[in-house]
C-alpha cells in the first residue's frame, strides 16, 4: 500500500468511526504534541500507566486516525478509547486499519501531550 493509497484508507475510516453512532458532535480544533514511540510493546494499563509517567496521555482513537501515518512504526498503537472493560480500539499502521484488541495484549504506545 503506497502513502496515497494509506491516506484514502484514514480517510474511508474516519468517515466509518464518525457514522457509527450517527450523532451530531462538533470537535474544536486543538493542538496536540506527539511523544515518541515507546521502546517495547506493553499492554492497555502499561501503555496507560507509561504515558501519565511521561507527563501525557494516550491518544483517543480520532485522534491516532487524524495522526499522520509517515511518523509512525508500521505497526499496532494503543488508543485510549475503550470497547469494553476487556478490549480497547487500537489503529494499525501498516495497513491503515482499526479495530479492537484485548487489553492484556501487548502493542506500541505513542503519548500525546495537550500542552
Amino acid at each position: 500500500m503506497n502513502k496515497e493509497q494509506a491516506k484514502a484508507k484514514i480517510e474511508e475510516l474516519k468517515k466509518f468511526v464518525a457514522g457509527i453512532e450517527r450523532t451530531k458532535q462538533t470537535i474544536p480544533e486543538k493542538t496536540i504534541y506527539w511523544g515518541e514511540t515507546a521502546k517495547k510493546e506493553m499492554n492497555w494499563e502499561e501503555a496507560n500507566d507509561w504515558c501519565e509517567e511521561q507527563g501525557g496521555r494516550l491518544p483517543t482513537l480520532i485522534e491516532l486516525l487524524q495522526a499522520n501515518p509517515d511518523y509512525f512504526i508500521a505497526s499496532f498503537y494503543w488508543s485510549a478509547t475503550e470497547f469494553t472493560s476487556l478490549f480497547a480500539y487500537y489503529v494499525n499502521f501498516s495497513s491503515c486499519a482499526t479495530g479492537i484488541n484485548f487489553k492484556s495484549n501487548a502493542l506500541y504506545v505513542r503519548c500525546v501531550f495537550d500542552n
